[in-house]
């Protein structure tokens, strides 16, 4: 929940010119002695900060045995992905507790939702499509307590606590069912957006 606050400010300005109350009336009428300058301001409070150092990352997996992928589903080892959270502030914020779907809140603990847009793989919606010249597997991420992290949909709530947070994204390859795995290089881009609860 961002709050905002908007502020107008209007100030008059006048020139003042010693002289008689007769000189001080006429003044009050000439173009360029007077003006009106006002100040619009827009002061926004948010719960945390994506740190520079996480704006943009480059997630190295290592090189993955094709004697991993034998039947759909099976995964790689996994690579990690580290975002920084700087000066997360306490308020009473939203939290998904249980697996229903229920929420409750939480005092003095900031939230996050965390969106990963990228393509989908063709065969699993689920994971991230892979580009360069491997075929066969997509890329799979998951969250904080292994949720996994859908293309272009919205998490559930990540809780952080007061301060600096570190929240670790992994990142694996996943066997699909479009075929045998073909060796090669490949890569994805992947947006990360941040909502703040």
């Amino acid at each position: 929940m961002k709050k905002t606050l908007w502020a107008a400010v209007s100030m008059i300005t006048v020139l003042y010119l010693p002289g008689s109350n007769a000189q001080k009336q006429d003044a009050a009428h000439v173009d360029g002695l007077n003006g009106m300058l006002t100040i619009n301001a827009n002061i926004v409070e948010t719960p945390c900060k994506l740190s520079i150092e996480s704006l943009n990352q480059d997630a190295m997996l290592s090189s993955v045995s094709l004697r991993e992928f034998r039947k759909v589903g099976d995964i790689s080892q996994a690579g990690q992905i580290r975002l920084i959270f700087d000066d997360c502030m306490p308020g009473s914020l939203l939290r998904n507790a249980h697996q229903d779907g229920a929420l409750e809140y939480i005092n003095d603990q900031p939230s996050v939702y965390v969106q990963l847009d990228s393509e989908h793989d063709i065969v699993d919606k689920s994971l991230f499509r892979l580009h360069g010249d491997v075929s066969g597997v997509g890329l799979r991420i998951e969250g904080p307590e292994s949720v996994r992290l859908i293309p272009g949909v919205k998490s559930k709530v990540f809780n952080l606590s007061p301060g600096r947070n570190e929240f670790f994204l992994s990142s694996y390859l996943e066997k699909t069912s479009a075929g045998p795995v073909r060796l090669g290089a490949f890569w994805s881009r992947i947006n990360v957006t941040v909502e703040y609860h």
